[in-house]
């Protein structure tokens, strides 16, 4: 979802094809060096991985990076060709799953044939001491909040500043659990939420008093009234707030919640747009001012800045000795954030503006070599 929305907004906002490209292909060199040597030395015992599985997926990622370059080779990229990233992806999706089906009957087939034993079957794991210590020694006390009994300076310090971003995302986001405190929290989060949309996807000229964009012209029985845009959908969320209070109990989820959990997509996503945007805009205003190009900052600031998910989870993966989970993430997030999200971010340009035009720089094809290089070994 990162690389899908800065994609979209370096593309369609900030008409930077440069910096999109070099983040994708600075991504993809980032997840298959670096993260993967984070999982073979983290990962406690040898590093299993299942042979065909792997040599699918290396080959697949070593195969989109050329796509990519091929795409951008004649300097335009059509809305056929935008189009096609995500025929290739449905290709892969199809190498994924047809394989496993085909397999998966055949062993049903034998497993009709064979007696079981009661104990055959997969089974989780128990919960090792160090977790169970974690949870002993936390508890939740607010939405997206720990509160240790063993606090330190740092711990003090980092919960101060997520404070203020926990309780706006909590006024916006409604969460999946349901409990007094939850229950106030998102009564208010239609009305907090349809106006962080209008800053998201607005700005703050969406505030402005404009009776050509902004405003809405409703006619009543006996007046005609401007109302702003913004208002408007105030007035609408205040009104969805009181419903969710005066239809709910603190005692168990209300039968609408999955509305809520709806809700909670789509804030989501404008959450993402809004920082999506900062984010651009922080590169290009240092791109501008410290004289660097777009291509040197979405190779190495923006693909940093947009891995960092993958290197968490990827090394929390191997610590538990899921190494064969973690090698596969390596490889499939550069394969669905190369495909997916620039197809969502080209295909909606070319279909509004036309043809875009493309040329890859050399620190970009730079990096689609060593990417290259790197699958190969």
């Amino acid at each position: 979802m990162p690389d899908a929305m800065t994609a979209c907004s370096s593309v369609n906002k900030a008409n930077d094809l440069p910096l999109t490209m070099g983040e994708f292909l600075g991504a993809a060199n980032f997840i298959c060096i670096f993260v993967l040597a984070v999982v073979l030395l983290v990962n406690p015992g040898p590093t299993e991985v299942d042979g065909l599985p792997f040599l699918r997926d290396s080959i697949v990622c070593l195969l989109v990076v050329v796509f990519m370059v091929a795409v951008t080779w004649d300097n335009k990229i059509t809305l056929s060709e935008s189009m096609s990233f995500f025929a290739v992806y449905a290709c892969y999706i199809a190498l994924v799953l047809l394989p496993g089906r085909l397999c998966f009957q055949v062993e049903m087939v034998r497993a009709d044939e064979e007696p079981t034993s009661p104990s055959d079957g997969n089974f989780l794991p128990l919960a090792s001491e160090s977790e169970a210590e974690d949870l002993e020694d936390s508890k939740l006390v607010g939405p997206g909040l720990l509160a240790y009994n063993r606090p330190s300076t740092l711990r003090l310090v980092l919960a101060t500043l997520e404070l203020p971003f926990t309780l706006a995302r909590s006024l916006c986001i409604p969460s999946a659990t349901w409990s007094r405190k939850e229950r106030l929290l998102s009564a208010a989060c239609p009305a907090c939420g349809v106006i962080f949309m209008f800053l998201s996807y607005g700005g703050w000229e969406a505030f402005e008093a404009s009776d050509e964009v902004h405003w809405a012209k409703l006619e009543t029985p006996s007046e005609v009234l401007n109302v702003p845009g913004w208002a408007l959908a105030l007035v609408v969320g205040l009104l969805a707030s009181t419903a969710v209070l005066c239809l709910s109990s603190a005692r168990e989820p209300p039968a609408w919640h999955l509305l809520l959990l709806l809700w909670a997509v789509v804030t989501a996503v404008s959450w993402f747009n809004l920082l999506a945007n900062e984010c651009v805009a922080v590169l290009e205003a240092f791109g501008l001012n410290l004289g660097i190009s777009s291509s040197v900052l979405g190779i190495t600031v923006l693909a940093w800045g947009n891995s960092v998910g993958d290197l968490v989870a990827d090394r929390a993966l191997a610590k538990q000795n899921r190494s064969k989970m973690a090698v596969a993430g390596v490889y499939g997030s550069p394969i669905l954030s190369d495909l997916l999200g620039l197809g969502v971010a080209l295909t909606s340009h070319v279909s509004q503006h036309g043809a875009l035009e493309s040329q890859l720089s050399k620190q970009q094809l730079a990096g689609a070599d060593v990417s290259v290089f790197a699958k190969h070994l």
